[in-house]
């Protein structure tokens, strides 16, 4: 601040983007920790693709035997603080971007063959948003599956 008490062009602005940017690692983390729980494993974090950044990508195995099957997840986390409401919204254009993300991570796979994290052959894929609203009283998480466009 100066001494007429007015802070100086541009610190508001910083502050305020080192806010968002914290808030949004708390959310990814939440969200990684319920992604967790519900039986998948972490594999990256802000994976960057030539189709985009995907906040998280998870996999896991469900069934036994010939019943085995492998899941990839892709997930877009949202984050917020305080009161303001989740609006369980991402546009065309980012559902369709995160489904490409999932196409380019299955190629990469693939190309890799057996020594893939997922392997070879058939792989079911979901892509999901989860939002996060975190407060002083609480931290509320949303999910919500995207179609591909």
């Amino acid at each position: 601040m100066n001494a007429g008490g007015a802070r100086p062009q541009g610190q508001g602005a910083q502050r305020g983007a080192k806010d968002t940017a914290a808030i949004g690692r708390r959310g990814e983390a939440i969200a990684a920790r319920e992604v967790e729980a519900r039986g998948w494993q972490i594999r990256a974090r802000n994976l960057r693709t030539p189709a985009g950044e995907a906040d998280l990508v998870a996999g896991r195995l469900r069934g036994e035997g010939v019943d085995e099957a492998r899941e990839l997840l892709i997930v877009e986390v949202k984050s917020t603080a305080g009161r303001r409401e989740l609006t369980g919204r991402v546009d065309r254009r980012k559902a369709a971007r995160l489904w490409a993300i999932a196409e380019h991570v299955l190629d990469a796979s693939a190309a890799q063959g057996s020594v893939g994290w997922l392997g070879a052959g058939d792989v079911h894929t979901r892509v999901a948003l989860i939002e996060v609203r975190i407060d002083a009283a609480h931290t509320e998480v949303a999910w919500r599956w995207l179609e591909a466009w």
